[in-house]
């Protein structure tokens, strides 16, 4: 009767461990296809030379994606015309087995 108790508590054991990996791994997911949008989102806008409507248009996208995209455009004052930007993406950090959602944020100057 007692290796009864031992499986079905390896076998308990097993799943717990099988969740949270799976939790890892999606965790995982989010943080990467946060970076690549942050990638493509920096490209954009440098290519763009800091212009205000595509810097408008990349943080309406990024709502629609589920993203927050913060741009502060800087004029650099010891050369003429050279401007470079902040740019903040905050994402959504999903604990599925502890039910919450936290927030985390990837930054860059470009």
């Amino acid at each position: 009767m007692g290796s009864v108790w031992k499986v079905i508590l390896s076998f308990a054991v097993i799943l717990m461990i099988t969740g949270v990996g799976i939790m890892i791994t999606g965790v995982n997911a989010d943080v990467a296809a946060a970076g690549d949008y942050m990638e493509e989102l920096s490209a954009l806008i440098r290519e763009s030379y800091y212009n205000d409507e595509i810097i408008r248009q990349c943080k309406d996208e990024a709502e629609k994606n589920g993203y927050f995209l913060e741009v502060q455009v800087y004029q650099d004052q010891t050369t003429i015309g050279l401007k470079y930007a902040r740019i903040r993406l905050r994402y959504p950090y999903r604990l599925p087995i502890f039910q919450t959602v936290v927030w985390k944020a990837k930054e860059r100057i470009i």
